[in-house]
């Protein structure tokens, strides 16, 4: 049972978070007016986060730290779940009043001692069926991922002709 709008179903997502940028989506009006929130946080769906959970997202390697601060970071008032998809689709339109603030839903720091120090892969999280398998895990390297955005290679492509 899908108990959270991402496709990742290990991360725990509060459902009783006043979440302001789903409430301005039900009514345009207020941010045409600027009354939205200053900032949004976003979530990639590269690694854990990716729509193929058996094939990718619970193969992704992730560590129970990144598990904690990756569940602060959704369930923070102005965490939008889909946002990432929806820009990508164009269902939604870059607001350049907003600042958008996006998070790589991969480890890019491996941090092997926490909980237990000098536990290395006993820290790993194996929570709802994620493995970690040295011949199966999937690490993500951030260049390759982001070269694959529609939304970074739009960026880059126009700052380099202002260049």
């Amino acid at each position: 049972k899908k108990t959270s709008p991402l496709h990742d179903q290990t991360l725990f997502y509060n459902n009783s978070i006043h979440r302001s940028w789903l409430l301005q989506q039900q009514d345009d009006t207020t941010f045409a007016e600027n009354k939205h929130p200053p900032y949004m946080l976003l979530l990639t769906n590269f690694g854990w986060n990716h729509e193929n959970q058996t094939g990718i997202g619970l193969q992704t390697r992730r560590f129970q730290l990144s598990t904690r601060l990756y569940e602060g970071i959704i369930n923070h008032e102005y965490f939008h779940p889909t946002a990432w998809q929806d820009l990508e689709s164009g269902k939604m339109k870059i607001n350049e009043r907003v600042r958008y603030y996006v998070f790589l839903d991969a480890e890019t720091c491996h941090e092997k001692s926490w909980p237990e120090y000098g536990g290395r892969l006993n820290n790993l999280d194996l929570s709802g069926g994620r493995i970690y398998s040295a011949d199966k895990s999937k690490d993500l390297f951030v260049r390759p991922i982001l070269r694959q955005s529609k939304l970074f290679t739009t960026f880059h492509d126009a700052k380099s002709n202002n260049a």
